[in-house]
């Protein structure tokens, strides 16, 4: 109930209230000590509570914005609806910020420092584009193809399949222009400078190679250990296991040097056809 009114040139001054336990129909009445609420059909829809914290029992909508100093607590759920909704993050103190927004049914991350350059999105149909480089910190598992257009460094690379696990080089040029090393795999230092490589020539013969980088590098065949069974030379290959020719060995330069034995179940001849 009111007790006290100051008027100034009809204008409510102040109203002082006295505390009381039920809402008015409709009227702002002192629910407890220093708590004052408004009420509408008996109902209390707003409190302002004696720390300052006001409580708005019913939904609250707000025309023109609404300014928050300090965190927002929500129990229930956060709905932007809009053309175009977006989230705005803004760093005080640093660069860059972000916004978060969906677009024609994208899902989209950007950079608002950047002109708004999307960093990462999400299409309708669950295709996720990284616009920039992705570091995976633990791992990534892929189910599926890898398509890739740049180049892949990775410090190892395992291929696991239950049906014939396979790496495909494929070249896309099918022109076949280039140079010889249209395809392989480049083996290459810290520098980046290719020492050698596996590779296919689609030019030519089409054939299949290995290369080295110079003519002092030499390429090791090992089998079952650290032992070199077969090495190839800039001009020779030494084979440092027994050699089996099973179909017959033509020698068509001026030697053919053995360190040991030669065994042959069948003949032996010279250039000038004698055996």
């Amino acid at each position: 109930s009111q007790t006290k009114a100051q008027l100034i040139s009809d204008l409510v001054q102040a109203l002082n209230f006295t505390g009381t336990a039920s809402a008015p129909a409709n009227g702002v009445f002192l629910s407890a000590t220093n708590t004052l609420q408004l009420s509408t059909a008996s109902t209390p829809r707003l409190t302002i509570n004696s720390d300052g914290h006001v409580d708005v029992v019913g939904n609250l909508d707000v025309g023109a914005g609404i300014d928050v100093t300090g965190a927002i607590t929500s129990t229930g759920n956060y709905t932007i609806t809009n053309n175009n909704p977006t989230i705005l993050l803004f760093d005080s103190n640093a660069n860059s910020d972000f916004a978060i927004d969906v677009n024609d049914g994208e899902f989209a991350i950007r950079d608002h420092t950047n002109a708004l350059s999307k960093r990462l999105s999400i299409a309708s149909d669950g295709t996720v584009d990284v616009l920039g480089n992705l570091d995976v910190g633990a791992g990534i598992d892929v189910t599926g193809n890898i398509t890739a257009t740049g180049t892949a460094s990775t410090g190892q690379l395992t291929v696991k399949g239950t049906q014939e696990p396979q790496i495909i080089v494929q070249d896309s040029d099918t022109s076949h222009t280039g140079n010889d090393a249209e395809n392989g795999i480049s083996f290459r230092d810290g520098a980046g400078t290719q020492q050698s490589m596996i590779g296919h020539n689609n030019s030519g013969d089409k054939d299949f190679y290995l290369d080295t980088a110079g003519a002092d590098h030499r390429i090791n065949f090992r089998v079952g250990g650290t032992t070199t069974q077969l090495e190839v030379e800039s001009n020779a290959v030494n084979a440092h296991k027994n050699l089996n020719c099973l179909s017959g060995l033509d020698v068509s330069g001026a030697n053919l040097t053995v360190d040991g034995q030669i065994v042959s179940t069948g003949s032996i001849l010279r250039d000038d056809g004698t055996n």
